[in-house]
């Protein structure tokens, strides 16, 4: 009802607070599905910004291993994220 009101004429609505908080606690659910060494993966890549080979000689695997690990870490958050009732349907209402 809040993203009704807020939204103007002839627009859709946006998420209400209560939308986007209920989401944004589904997606730090299912990152703390992630064992220890998917999480660090994920935050060297993504977070701190470290490029395929820079992660390679972190941790001595090569640059195309570590690039299917993130790669199966990722469709792992994408599968759990999807099978939430509310992910999916926000995802039906904006895609």
């Amino acid at each position: 009802m809040q993203a009704l009101q807020q939204a103007g004429p002839h627009t859709e609505p946006s998420l209400s607070n209560e939308e986007r908080a209920a989401l944004q606690e589904i997606v730090l659910d299912t990152l703390e599905t992630l064992t220890q060494s998917e999480t660090w993966l994920l935050n060297m890549l993504l977070f701190e910004r470290l490029s395929l080979r820079q992660v390679e000689r972190l941790v001595g695997i090569p640059k195309t291993t570590v690039a299917r690990k993130r790669d199966k870490i990722l469709r792992k958050l994408e599968n759990q994220l999807r099978s939430h009732p509310l992910v999916s349907e926000y995802l039906v209402r904006n895609i």
